[in-house]
């Protein structure tokens, strides 16, 4: 169910370049090109910018999709009745067998923690909007204490975050309604991935849906 990111993003590649593939690094799409053919302007690096054309433009670029904004697809999304917080820890004293959830009614929070090999860690909080009042985002270093006292909260053993902890990636929140695209085909562009429909994260199952709702 779990594995690392990085390692993942490697095999992805590999694989893709075996197949055929041309995979450019340290390059970034900036626009789509309606005419025919479809394409997309990419913004290398060292280059400046290039337009590249095919028959078919696959938006696989996330729950906050640029594509899906480009190629003006209506987006419908569940009532905001929660927002999830994420963080990779290493040297976290949990489990490295077990994915571990706790779940605090009381508080309207939840808290999970998901090993991912030698030593590390991601965990997640997720807490209710109560009375459909957003929270206050947990974002960046000064929120790291608050997120790891809100998993202790929620019911996480305090003895896991009693070692020397290295937090190794960046603290964020979502908004973990569902959200998806009705039809996410238009013309010659087709969205796929978290771009097409992203489900509430808090079991982390978001890499699972492909498909449109």
């Amino acid at each position: 169910m779990n594995f690392y990111h990085p390692e993942m993003r490697s095999v992805v590649i590999a694989a893709a370049e075996k197949a055929g593939a041309t995979v450019l690094r340290g390059a970034r799409v900036v626009g789509l090109l309606a005419e025919t053919p479809p394409g997309v302007w990419v913004r290398l690096d060292a280059n400046g910018e290039h337009a590249y054309r095919a028959r078919l433009v696959v938006g696989a670029d996330g729950r906050s999709s640029m594509a899906r904004q480009w190629g003006g697809f209506r987006v419908e999304h569940d009532p905001a009745g929660m927002t999830i917080a994420g963080l990779r820890i290493d040297g976290l004293a949990a489990p490295e067998d077990t994915m571990s959830g706790f779940v605090h009614p009381g508080y309207g929070m939840v808290s999970l923690t998901v090993p991912l090999g030698n030593g590390r860690f991601r965990a997640y909080v997720g807490r209710h909007k109560r009375d459909g009042a957003p929270e206050r985002p947990w974002r960046g270093k000064t929120a790291i204490a608050d997120f790891v006292s809100a998993n202790i909260a929620a019911g996480a053993p305090p003895t896991w975050y009693a070692s020397d902890l290295q937090v190794a990636g960046p603290l964020a929140s979502f908004d973990a309604a569902d959200r998806w695209v009705p039809h996410p085909q238009r013309a010659a562009l087709v969205l796929v991935g978290d771009a097409a429909a992203s489900n509430d994260p808090c079991f982390g199952c978001g890499l699972s849906l492909s498909r449109d709702r």
